[in-house]
């Protein structure tokens, strides 16, 4: 900078921004209980009052956070929502994306597995299940109606994809579990099952 030019004061978008990168790096690294929005200023280089000018309390800043990373990780699986897209390869690719996702924010994701109490209730941090289990349910009927998949039940099938891959994410966090090899995993058993067709016996 020229010397004796002014520096532009940080806009307001600015402003906020800076506050949640703050509190993304905090979050991540301490925890929600383990971060107090004096700390969280001080990070971001502004006074505790500005930060009231833009989130109504800790949890409501928290609850930004989550909708960011949720905002993220739904623009890295937009690739489910493509039309005519082989289930197949819909199915792995997304496993593979969202594995990719979490091992990349794994601080950030563990945290809010472990905040889920503030975060149950909040609908951006549901979209995976929310917005993904009715393209997986059509895609599955289509599969169906096409003769390309067995008869089953579409909802009960896209539950059990679901609880697989979040258990897979549970593993990973507390036990360490590779990620990339239950993406692949995951994704086989449950476009081809594991019993052996009477056929090919």
């Amino acid at each position: 900078m020229a010397r004796g030019a002014r520096r532009r004061p940080a806009g307001k978008k600015d402003k906020r921004e800076g506050i949640l990168s703050a509190a993304i790096r905090l979050f991540a690294r301490y925890g929600y209980h383990g971060v107090s929005l004096e700390t969280i200023a001080k990070r971001a280089g502004v006074a505790k009052g500005s930060i009231y000018s833009y989130f109504d309390s800790k949890r409501h800043l928290f609850l930004t956070v989550c909708r960011r990373t949720m905002d993220r990780l739904e623009a890295h699986l937009m690739v489910l929502s493509e039309e005519g897209r082989d289930i197949r390869e819909g199915v792995r690719e997304g496993m593979r994306t969202f594995f990719s996702f979490c091992e990349s924010n794994r601080h950030l994701v563990e945290l809010i597995i472990q905040e889920r109490s503030l975060v149950k209730r909040h609908p951006q941090v549901t979209v995976l299940k929310k917005h993904y289990t009715p393209l997986l349910v059509e895609a599955l009927k289509e599969g169906i109606e096409a003769g390309r998949i067995r008869p089953l039940d579409p909802e009960t099938a896209a539950s059990v994809l679901f609880c697989a891959t979040f258990g897979a994410l549970f593993a990973h966090l507390e036990h360490g579990v590779d990620l990339g090899g239950m993406a692949e995993a995951i994704a086989d058993v449950f476009l081809h099952g594991i019993m052996v067709k009477e056929t090919d016996k």
